[in-house]
């Protein structure tokens, strides 16, 4: 894992076209919608292999959260970073999703994203060092395959299918040891420090 994970996260700070967007929303200028979907999509879409396989339900949840973003806040003030907003609402959405298929073990994970996304972009760097030192460790000590397999499809944004290509296995063996290795993670780290994982890979 990088030294620099933290810093180079969905929860960074907002560039001057999420400004932007953010000013559009506010204004109720359709214009936010489509100048969003043009800089987003494709790394939502990207981002959420890491807790879907199918791509349909991808599309169906990053689609939803950009319909979520223009019919709820609209017109309104708009604390914050539309990518933050964005990649917590897609995070969200994909565990519940996992939930109701029963696909992973997410159970009640979706619960605490909000609060998490607070309190990332409150951390000073001493606490994000510290966190990244201990997801860091915690990954390097995971079986050698079932590491590689986490390490390209949350650190490189591999999707599954591409994982399997490279590594020459299939689909399915890469979701068992993406499961199973998120398993360990879970009861290594608790379920705070495993989200941090997935939202800031």
């Amino acid at each position: 894992m990088p030294d620099d994970t933290l810093k180079h996260s969905e929860c960074r700070q907002p560039s001057a076209i999420d400004g932007k967007i953010v000013a559009l929303l506010q204004q109720g200028d359709e214009t936010c919608l489509r100048l969003a979907f043009d800089h987003y999509y494709k790394s939502l879409c990207l981002y959420a292999t890491r807790y879907l396989l199918s791509y349909d339900d991808i599309e169906d949840i990053v689609q939803s959260v950009f319909i979520s973003l223009w019919r709820n806040h609209k017109g309104k003030p708009f604390e914050g970073s539309a990518r933050s907003y964005l990649f917590g609402a897609v995070t969200k959405a994909a565990l519940k999703r996992m939930e109701e298929s029963q696909r992973y073990f997410f159970v009640d994970l979706e619960h605490v994203t909000d609060s998490l996304m607070d309190e990332l972009l409150a951390d000073s760097e001493q606490d994000r060092d510290n966190i990244n030192r201990k997801l860091t460790q915690a990954v390097e000590a995971l079986p050698e395959r079932s590491r590689e397999v986490l390490q390209r499809i949350i650190f490189q944004n591999l999707s599954h299918k591409e994982v399997a290509q490279q590594m020459g296995i299939s689909v399915h063996t890469v979701r068992n040891h993406y499961v199973y290795a998120l398993t360990i993670l879970r009861k290594r780290l608790g379920d705070k420090m495993l989200l941090f994982l997935l939202l800031l890979g």
